[in-house]
């Protein structure tokens, strides 16, 4: 495990424009085949499609983040990850894809309150 209690390979190894979350390193062409390593190397991990002039997606982040599961950004106004985008089925932003337990689930957290996100990611990720 990394300082940052991420799995260090999910730190070092996706290269679409994902963002590292805990670390803020981008990856810049990050496939879906890659992604999938993270997913089966994490018992835990949360993807979060975002964009940088969403203010939903500024309010989510810090709330993700203070869940403590490791998680990607996929930074959506980058034209190399419509394929990732495309092979996850994201069609909103933000919209979060959990993998927790073995299973995959998906949330949109827009126009919901903090502590609803807060809520309902802490009961995805354990449920």
């Amino acid at each position: 495990m990394a300082p940052n209690g991420t799995n260090s390979k999910l730190s070092k190894m996706a290269s679409c424009a994902i963002k590292h979350a805990r670390t803020d390193k981008e990856f810049p062409d990050c496939t879906k085949a890659e992604l999938d390593i993270a997913i089966k190397e994490n018992s835990q991990l949360i993807v979060i499609a975002t964009q940088p002039d969403c203010p939903h997606c500024a309010q989510v982040k810090p709330i993700v983040d203070s869940v403590g599961v490791p998680y990607y950004e996929i930074l959506n106004a980058s034209p190399s990850c419509s394929d990732l985008r495309e092979s996850l089925g994201i069609d909103n932003i933000p919209e979060m894809i959990i993998y927790a337990n073995g299973k995959q689930r998906r949330y949109s957290p827009a126009g919901k309150y903090d502590y609803q996100i807060k809520r309902d990611l802490i009961r995805l990720v354990n449920s």
